[in-house]
């Protein structure tokens, strides 16, 4: 059941992602690849997501916690998708800011923790694929120990690793073009500097990716 939830969410990432295409303020011109060389001869490449700025849309049910408020105002989601779960579609950006595709995040709750699907498409390169662990209600709990009051502007500083273990939060599976048949794991760093009384995240998710191709 899982496997098949995964490969419908896979579906509908590759349908979302691929308006990338004709979104104006990504640049159509092939990007750099700015990766550098791990030490067991894999590759590591960063991609960046800032908030407020770089949300398209967010929904999701209320039990996925702050970040599902619908965004735009009014956006929900389809009824036959009405079971926990929370979609959040971003633009992607480099190492260096620079914005180069579109990145979708799709989670639902599983057993103790939760499944994640990121799908990373940059524009004459290809769709990245990743599946990790994932806890909706952890940014909540953290920025509640922070101080946060529900309905009350907050600031700070909240870091935190979401999903998998001190190191890793999920793998790198596959995808089209330049990313077909990559495999590897990644990690998904969240640095939060503030919240407005509408709910709004201000900071940063950090995704740091080390692959290779199968020998």
């Amino acid at each position: 059941m899982k496997s098949s939830f995964l490969a419908g969410v896979f579906l509908g990432l590759f349908a979302a992602t691929g308006a990338a295409w004709f979104y104006p303020w990504v640049d159509q011109a092939r990007a750099t690849s700015l990766t550098t060389v791990a030490h067991n001869g894999g590759r590591v490449e960063d991609f960046v997501v800032r908030f407020p700025v770089d949300r398209i849309a967010t929904t999701g049910t209320p039990e996925m916690g702050l970040r599902a408020r619908p965004y735009p105002e009014g956006a929900d989601l389809p009824s036959e998708m009405a079971s926990s779960l929370l979609v959040e579609h971003f633009k992607l950006r480099d190492i260096e800011g620079n914005v180069i595709g579109i990145a979708a995040r799709h989670s639902f709750p599983a057993e103790d923790t939760g499944e994640t699907a990121w799908s990373l498409t940059i524009p004459r390169r290809g769709t990245m694929r990743l599946i990790g662990a994932s806890d909706p209600g952890g940014l909540d709990r953290e920025l509640a120990a922070a101080g946060r009051i529900d309905g009350r502007a907050w600031s700070g500083e909240v870091a935190m690793m979401l999903g998998g273990d001190e190191s890793v939060s999920g793998r790198v599976a596959g995808g089209s073009d330049e990313f077909d048949g990559l495999g590897g794991s990644y990690t998904e760093r969240w640095a939060i500097t503030g919240v407005s009384e509408a709910g709004d995240l201000r900071g940063t998710i950090n995704l740091r990716t080390t692959s290779e191709f199968p020998r």
